[in-house]
């Protein structure tokens, strides 16, 4: 008789780059320490999980080949380069990036997320000019409101993800 083994995995996030291989030993629910990271793939049965109120969840995985990724990407993480990384992660287990499919959950909306100009010069060291004008509106004095789910998918786009391959899941409302 086969029986498949199946562990929940977790992560202490910290909002940065960092992308772990699911490994019940570090990161399961009730582990002492768990490792800092901020996200977690498999090529295994498994439960991987992160955990967001503001910042985006990503689910990345592969029609074709055995993996998946979950990652915790708020704007820090975003603009230290997370995306990348697990693009790049998910190219090393995965026999095409054309196979490669990315869901983009619900996060803070542009309309909400007001934020300082440390932020909008965070994302103009790598995102071009006209995507910048897209991500940002003007708020109040030197406020602009920025658009967390676009930064996500324009970012996986410059790595090499089709457009047609991207989910983003916003409010119900806003379908």
């Amino acid at each position: 008789e086969f029986r498949r083994v199946l562990f929940r995995s977790y992560t202490k996030q910290v909002h940065g780059t960092h992308i772990a291989e699911a490994d019940p030993t570090k990161h399961g629910l009730h582990s002492e320490s768990r490792e800092e990271a901020d996200g977690l793939y498999t090529t295994r049965p498994n439960t991987i999980a992160v955990q967001t109120a503001d910042c985006l969840p990503l689910l990345v995985y592969s029609e074709k080949d055995p993996f998946i990724m979950a990652v915790h990407a708020g704007w820090r993480g975003l603009a230290k380069g997370i995306v990348g990384n697990a693009v790049k992660l998910a190219q090393r287990h995965c026999t095409s990036k054309e196979n490669l499919r990315v869901l983009i959950g619900p996060a803070i909306s542009a309309e909400c997320f007001e934020v300082g100009g440390e932020v909008i010069e965070a994302f103009a060291k790598f995102i071009h000019p006209t995507q910048m004008e897209v991500l940002t509106n003007k708020g109040k004095e030197d406020r602009w409101f920025f658009d967390l789910w676009g930064a996500a998918a324009f970012t996986l786009v410059d790595h090499g993800i089709r457009p047609e391959n991207i989910t983003v899941l916003k409010r119900s409302e806003e379908h």
